[in-house]
């Protein structure tokens, strides 16, 4: 008897170091809420940073429309100063004053369908993450009970608060 309770010892411990002790059983008890909990720890991972990137296209847009004014502001002081230098008013001054300040804002215009069309993108990414959390659900928690089901839709059509309790309180004293 001590010689097979050696040898089932040892049998274990190499069970154990080779990682053949996670058999069928295991797997089937814990291997579908791992998967489970793993896909929705992995959509909230990518909503979180579809959240930020989200953030950042908003930031990048404001620091482009900043930038694209900024550079308007240096074209048309270029050209005051350099229509100053030449000796040349009026007209052309304004004619270059209305041109950059069409291009600023046709610029203005394609940076915020850019920025528009991206947070699109995001938020169909965040659509998509948020679906597959819904649809990711533990196996074993919340599983159909069809009793509980008939017996929800049975006391529905009563309508009776008192009646509903009996009734639920019977099924909890049935299933026991």
């Amino acid at each position: 008897m001590e010689g097979s309770l050696y040898a089932q010892a040892f049998v274990n411990v190499v069970d154990m170091l080779s990682g053949a002790s996670k058999d069928a059983a295991y797997e089937a008890a814990y291997g579908p809420t791992y998967v489970a909990n793993m896909q929705r720890a992995n959509a909230r991972r990518a909503k979180h940073s579809t959240q930020l990137n989200m953030a950042a296209i908003a930031q990048d847009k404001i620091a482009t429309d900043t930038l694209i004014t900024i550079k308007q502001s240096e074209a048309e002081a270029r050209a005051k100063v350099l229509a100053a230098a030449s000796g040349k008013e009026g007209g052309s001054v304004d004619a270059i004053k209305y041109q950059t300040e069409v291009n600023s804002t046709v610029a203005k215009q394609h940076n915020a369908r850019s920025a528009e069309q991206l947070l699109e993108e995001q938020l169909s990414n965040i659509f998509m993450s948020q679906s597959t959390l819904l649809a990711s659900k533990d196996p074993y928690i919340n599983k159909p009970n069809v009793g509980m089901e008939a017996m929800k839709a049975f006391s529905n059509i009563i309508g009776d608060d008192g009646v509903r309790g009996q009734l639920a309180d019977s099924w909890d004293k049935f299933t026991k």
